[in-house]
């Protein structure tokens, strides 16, 4: 009896102690934290990454970020961003376990005999507490993925003579040649440090484009068109100006070409003056080997840079894309009456405390703030004429007021079937210009309207 409990005893020993070999345990993690891994790697440069067969070289000059492949002269700067996250990712995610000792002869098993992506970066500060070995340097190779999936060995100089599984995430983070880190942006600039902007087409310039270009200049008062002389007198929508200047902050190439390609003259060269930085150009040519391709030349990333033609658009507004074309300047909270005329039908509202209401029957009229929302932000689609269209006929007028009855604005609209769908023909007071815009009031009102044979 004796010996067989024994035996039973020994068995769930053997049971136990196999188990708790298997199953991850507390010592790998523990010894894992006590690795003096970089606390940051922001001054680490120069960093040499080995991904997909290719050595990337990341350095600084000047201050700014540089990428390179060894073995060449040209560097190009590199994306911040994209450099930080990586450095970011390493310095924030430690070993997962130290799995022990580790010897040349394991490389095959745990795929490092061949790695596919190796980092080197010479430290010059960021260690965290612990480092005593004097090593200026840190080196990371990643091998194969563990069983499980979630995570990948490695060996690093933090750890000498020690296998480590590190995230699973190193191998995405890491898995990237020199072009991922290039940065693509066509200017580095900021929008409110922009004192002048000059767009001058080629001889063969975009389509569209117009032909004179413009030049922009910013002054204590506001942004005003000095050239063409045509564009002198326009005023300037300091919104559109806003908007295309950041697009063109946040414009990238696809990617950069390799090699020289024969390319067209100059179809766009786009000049910006910028406050306490040196001028920013871009010239833009036509790729004669590929159709829809175009290539750029820009002195703040100089090399070629591949433009695709969606992206061109952007970079060479029209002068009436930046031209203010509102139609009217009202005061909305001024508004407190309001009358609809349309051939038999007609509306007259009043502002109260609780909303609009019908002047005549006191029921709620809903919509209106919205509408007049869209009155002053109701911009011309085409150059304004003095001739109204013979297809045009005059379709509604409405009459804005304020508390006293005194006209605040009228507004006439035409409709006419020559148009777009969607567009219809305005004009405001007694001005004898007519301006193409969308007909999205005219539909606003028209629906506040009685039905057809209850004029009011």
């Amino acid at each position: 009896m004796n010996k067989r409990l024994l035996v039973i005893v020994g068995l769930a020993a053997m049971v136990w102690t196999g188990a708790m070999l298997m199953r991850p345990g507390t010592k790998g993690q523990d010894q894992a934290a006590a690795i003096a891994w970089p606390a940051s790697l922001d001054k680490a440069l120069p960093l040499v990454l080995t991904a997909r067969g290719q050595d990337t070289v990341l350095t600084r000059t000047n201050g700014a970020l540089r990428v390179a492949r060894p073995g060449t002269n040209a560097t190009r700067r590199a994306d911040e961003a994209k450099v930080q996250a990586l450095l970011d990712f390493i310095t924030s995610h430690k070993p997962k376990r130290d799995l022990g000792a580790y010897t040349p002869d394991q490389a095959e098993t745990y795929g490092l005999k061949a790695p596919r992506i190796r980092l080197t970066a010479g430290l010059t500060a960021g260690l965290t507490a612990g480092d005593t070995t004097g090593d200026a340097g840190f080196d990371l190779t990643l091998g194969g993925t563990n069983p499980a999936g979630d995570g990948v060995y490695a060996v690093s100089s933090q750890a000498k003579d020690t296998l480590l599984l590190l995230d699973a995430g190193y191998k995405t983070q890491l898995d990237h040649g020199p072009d991922y880190f290039l940065d693509l942006r066509l200017f580095d600039f900021k929008e409110e440090a922009v004192t002048a902007v000059r767009l001058a087409p080629g001889k063969e310039p975009l389509p569209g484009m117009d032909a004179a270009g413009f030049v922009l200049e910013r002054t204590k008062e506001a942004v005003a068109f000095a050239a063409p002389e045509a564009a002198k007198s326009l005023k300037v929508s300091s919104q559109a100006v806003k908007a295309w200047l950041r697009g063109l902050a946040g414009a990238k190439a696809s990617a950069v070409e390799p090699v020289a390609l024969p390319v067209s003259g100059p179809v766009l060269t786009l000049e910006l003056a910028v406050k306490d930085q040196p001028a920013q150009t871009l010239t833009v040519y036509k790729d004669l080997k590929r159709p829809r391709t175009w290539v750029a030349n820009s002195t703040f990333q100089p090399g070629r840079l591949r433009l695709e033609e969606e992206g061109l658009r952007q970079l060479a507004p029209r002068v009436f894309e930046l031209r203010d074309r509102g139609i009217i300047t009202l005061e909305t909270a001024k508004v407190d009456g309001f009358a609809i005329l349309q051939s038999d039908r007609s509306l007259a509202a009043k502002k109260t405390e609780t909303g609009w209401k019908d002047a005549q029957t006191g029921k709620d009229i809903t919509g209106i703030d919205m509408t007049l929302w869209r009155l002053i932000d109701l911009k011309f689609e085409t150059d304004p004429t003095g001739d109204l269209p013979k297809t045009a006929e005059s379709d509604m007028v409405w009459r804005l007021t304020d508390k006293g009855g005194k006209d605040l604005a009228e507004i006439t609209f035409f409709s006419d079937p020559a148009l777009p769908p969607g567009r219809c023909w305005v004009k405001t007071g007694n001005q004898d210009l007519y301006f193409q815009v969308s007909d999205q009031i005219l539909k606003d009102l028209q629906g506040l309207l009685p039905a057809q044979g209850s004029a009011k």
